[in-house]
């Protein structure tokens, strides 16, 4: 596993704070991903609450 530690959120690149998580990007650990990235918990939460709509969760995250 890979963490991409940077000052910002992958997603909405606000600063990380101590308390981040690690994101399976861009395969998800249910599909067997490895590689991992930061990002705040409000993402990674927002994240996983729109699994199943990505498009929607693309939008939600910034579209990036």
């Amino acid at each position: 596993m890979s963490a991409d530690c940077r000052s910002e959120c992958l997603y909405c690149a606000m600063p990380l704070s101590k308390r981040h998580e690690h994101d399976h990007f861009p395969i998800p650990y249910r599909a067997g991903g490895t590689d991992t990235h930061c990002v705040c918990m409000n993402c990674h939460d927002l994240k996983d609450r729109m699994a199943g709509h990505p498009r929607r969760a693309s939008h939600a995250l910034g579209g990036r």
